[in-house]
């Protein structure tokens, strides 16, 4: 299969997106694994409507989630996938340290840009 257009080249497995570096049939199933969970897309949006700055005990108790420990699942997840980021905090004598979570918006909207042009080419007009 070949789809060509402005922003997307497909040959086989490999497929080159506008702004995006190589990408290969795994890495976008990889991506849909990771949006494709409900709880995944409530961790997202939990964090951009925080700051995009959060804890994983802050995200575990605004996403309403069933265990830390599932929630920290989830994360690794979506970090695995490029979907979010973390950094470590500052160390304090009473709160320990622990990493913030970021939702990478720019990747995320390189990644919905590229999908959106992948998919253009089969749309139907109604």
């Amino acid at each position: 299969m070949r789809i060509n257009n402005s922003k997307a080249t497909v040959r086989g497995e490999e497929i080159i997106l506008e702004g995006m570096p190589n990408v290969n049939i795994e890495t976008l199933a990889y991506l849909n694994r990771a949006f494709n969970h409900e709880h995944r897309k409530k961790i997202i949006s939990v964090i951009l409507e925080n700051d995009n700055k959060l804890s994983v005990k802050e995200i575990f108790v605004l996403s309403g989630s069933y265990s830390q420990p599932a929630t920290s699942q989830h994360l690794a997840i979506l970090r695995a996938a490029n979907l979010v980021t973390s950094k470590r905090g500052e160390y304090s004598i009473l709160n320990g340290s622990f990493n913030y979570y970021s939702v990478n918006v720019d990747y995320l909207n390189r990644v919905a840009n590229a999908l959106e042009s992948i998919s253009e080419p089969f749309k139907t007009e109604s």
